[in-house]
């Protein structure tokens, strides 16, 4: 005989179960999610990942108890078959927008392939919800979260493996910081500024078929040279800085495949994460060898104060939700594209700024030098790293840098008043910097293009092709390569630093 005792024990070992099921059934949008960022592991394994795992799983656990209210007549069974399809579904979002834009690549449709997905969602999630009602469907459906499960995890355990796991940190010696109190002349301030997914000027111009000679007469005047035809090795931001920062060409091991890329044994960490304070990467180190100290203005990409608090220009207090992951997980679901057609309604306008959702990088810098401008120029010799992300999708200004938001990654239109906006900041900049800190260097530079080049090379132009912008006055007696990017303008400057 079950006695009340027994009862409740035999409920709480049921509903145990059935949330453990829905967990692991949960995980493997997570699992998909690493798989298909494994290049920036280090950039996802931040210090609120598990912070966002736990908010995560908190909302599944709250959808199953909805779905329980909803559906009381329903066996258990039901529920975690029920919850743990739906969330697979809802999580293949964006591969159902992949397939429409590969399908229809020069048809109108790919340009409303988000709208098509989210209905494609909708629409699969109610249809299970009145079909799941056989026994056998059930069972199958479980069967498939199961081996979904299983099968996604091996995968991320063979790449988790497949990295090496000796400790290949390499100690350096710490350079003697050297103070400088003399007039600076000999030891500029460098402002390297990185304009993410920027197109080379003339590409940009051709491709809309605008001239931008306001511009072009603007760094002229103010002796920067254009170099209208670089390329950089990589076609995404962490490759191509971590390069940057090691002063290394290759960074990957001759064994890596285009799956597992495992880093040299002198690399130890990709960019942003190799700019932590246990480590001490090459072109930091150099710097600090002549005298230079290294601030950083990030982003809400890649952002310093959750990386190193020591390298930030100004005190940002950290958050605890890292947005930059927490975006890239929820753009494989609608959620975002929902996001982005509500801010765009008036009525949410109203109260929604979207202000907080610019890249204020440049900007940031700007405001550094006019606060400072008595004397910035006999402050310690600084290399400032500035990583502006306002041309990088999605899109959220005009081209006079207002507020507006543009729906999708692959936005023409947004991408064009963007890519005006930055050139605004950088020419506000330039005369900033001319006006209170005119014998620093300064570079303007992309990590690669914009995101269009993957649909298509022959059209829209190659991905590793860079804005290229460089102030005239390095006094070196090595000449500058011929289109110097990323990497080769940093050797450059440190040859030169040691002449």
């Amino acid at each position: 005989m079950t006695t009340p005792k027994d009862k409740y024990y035999n409920n709480f070992l049921n509903e145990t179960m059935s949330i453990f099921l829905i967990l692991m059934a949960s995980l493997i949008p997570w699992f998909e999610f690493i798989n298909s960022n494994f290049q920036e592991l280090d950039n996802i394994f931040n210090d609120n990942f598990l912070f966002l795992i736990i908010l995560y799983f908190i909302v599944v656990i709250l959808l199953y108890l909805l779905t329980k209210l909803l559906f009381r007549y329903k066996k258990k069974l039901y529920y975690i078959s029920l919850i743990g399809i739906s969330i697979w579904v809802f999580f293949q979002y964006n591969l159902f927008k992949t397939v429409i834009n590969n399908l229809f690549p020069d048809s109108y449709l790919w340009q409303i392939s988000s709208e098509i997905s989210l209905f494609l969602v909708i629409t699969i999630i109610i249809t299970l919800t009145f079909i799941l009602n056989k026994k056998n469907l059930r069972l199958f459906v479980l069967f498939f979260l199961t081996f979904n499960f299983i099968y996604t995890g091996l995968i991320l355990l063979s790449k988790l493996t497949a990295i090496k796991t000796e400790n290949n940190i390499i100690e350096l010696e710490e350079a003697d910081p050297i103070r400088i109190t003399s007039n600076k002349i000999n030891k500029p301030n460098i402002y390297f500024f990185i304009s993410d997914a920027m197109k080379p000027l003339n590409e940009f111009e051709d491709f809309y078929k605008i001239k931008l000679d306001d511009f072009e007469n603007l760094y002229e005047k103010y002796n920067y040279t254009y170099y209208k035809d670089t390329s950089n090795l990589f076609i995404w931001t962490e490759p191509v800085l971590t390069g940057f920062f090691f002063l290394e060409e290759d960074i990957y091991t001759s064994d890596s495949t285009d799956e597992n890329k495992i880093l040299k044994p002198n690399i130890y960490k990709t960019f942003p994460n190799l700019l932590k304070e246990e480590y001490k990467p090459v072109l930091i180190q150099e710097l600090k060898k002549f005298g230079y100290k290294f601030k950083w203005v990030g982003n809400y990409s890649q952002n310093c104060s959750h990386t190193n608090y020591k390298y930030c220009l100004n005190n940002i207090k950290k958050s605890y939700i890292d947005k930059y992951t927490l975006q890239a997980f929820l753009s494989k679901s609608p959620i975002v594209q929902i996001f982005d057609n509500l801010i765009q309604l008036e009525i949410v306008n109203k109260y929604f700024d979207l202000k907080i959702l610019h890249s204020n990088a440049i900007w940031e810098i700007d405001n550094f030098i006019t606060l400072n401008k008595d004397h910035i120029e006999n402050m310690e010799p600084t290399f400032y790293f500035i990583h502006e992300m306002e041309a990088h999708e999605p899109y959220f200004v005009d081209s006079n840098c207002e507020s507006k938001r543009f729906s999708g990654n692959y936005n023409l239109e947004g991408y064009k008043n963007s890519y005006l906006c930055v050139i605004k900041k950088i020419s506000k900049v330039i005369k900033t910097l001319d006006e209170f800190d005119p014998n620093a260097i300064v570079i303007f530079q992309s990590d690669h293009s914009w995101r269009m080049s993957t649909k298509s090379e022959d059209k829209y132009g190659k991905r590793n092709k860079i804005f290229n912008l460089i102030k005239n006055n390095i006094i070196c007696e090595q000449s500058m390569p011929v289109n110097p990017n990323n990497l080769n303008t940093a050797k450059y400057l440190i040859s030169c630093l040691e002449e």
